[in-house]
């Protein structure tokens, strides 16, 4: 029992680490970077799905899972509900890169035409 509060208490580390990296990308973005509105969720985002898509095209999501979070081979029925969740934004991640990434490219080629003018 004490090990499966142990493995859930490091996963939700690690989910606040995460959260509080994109917290400060985020940060960085909107006061040196000067983007703001649809821009920064764009490129926050984009390096995120791309990270994750690459990670699943390589079959290496539930690895870094394991890894980050300390878990075992032998520990698979503790974090079904988290490798759900990393499921999700795999697919997530997955169908939102090619957007995000055409969205980016817009983003690119708007702004080298606005300092052209």
């Amino acid at each position: 029992m004490v090990a499966v509060v142990a493995v859930v208490a490091v996963v939700a580390v690690v989910a606040v680490v995460a959260i509080w990296r994109v917290a400060l990308l985020l940060n960085y973005l909107k006061r040196v970077a000067g983007l703001s509105g649809l821009c920064v969720v764009v490129v926050t985002l984009l390096p995120l799905t791309l990270i994750v898509s690459v990670l699943t095209l390589l079959n290496l999501e539930h690895v870094v899972f394991r890894i980050m979070a300390g878990l075992e081979d032998h520990e698979k029925s503790v974090n079904d509900t988290a490798y759900t969740i990393l499921v999700l934004l795999t697919y997530f991640s997955a169908l939102a890169s090619p957007v995000l990434l055409a969205m980016y490219g817009a983003f690119v080629i708007g702004r080298r035409k606005g300092d052209k003018s």
